[in-house]
């Protein structure tokens, strides 16, 4: 009798959400998983359980932006550093390029 076809692809996506944990997953799953990622199982669990606690973590798609401080980019390089915090400017808009 073969095994069924396991979507790893969906699996993954499950733990990343953090709605299923890697304990929760059958023995052929876990193998199927180590084999595909080159990992042993408490690698894959660990590496899991810190993407689920980031996205619990993360912002939310149309919530409030985290404030942040970040260094000011210096046409002149002239060597003297300024900062910008995204809360200094609350009442107007603000666009972020990010790019190198």
């Amino acid at each position: 009798m073969s095994q069924p076809d396991i979507d790893l692809y969906e699996v993954i996506r499950e733990l990343d959400s953090g709605r299923t944990h890697f304990d929760r997953l059958s023995g052929p799953v876990t193998q199927a998983l180590s084999h595909r990622l080159g990992l042993d199982s408490e690698a894959i669990r660990a590496l899991f359980d810190n993407r689920a606690e980031r996205e619990r973590n993360a912002p939310r798609t149309g919530g409030p932006a985290p404030d942040f401080n970040l260094e000011l980019l210096d046409p002149q390089d002239s060597g003297a550093s300024q900062r910008c915090r995204l809360f200094d400017h609350l009442d107007k808009p603000v666009a972020l390029i990010f790019g190198s």
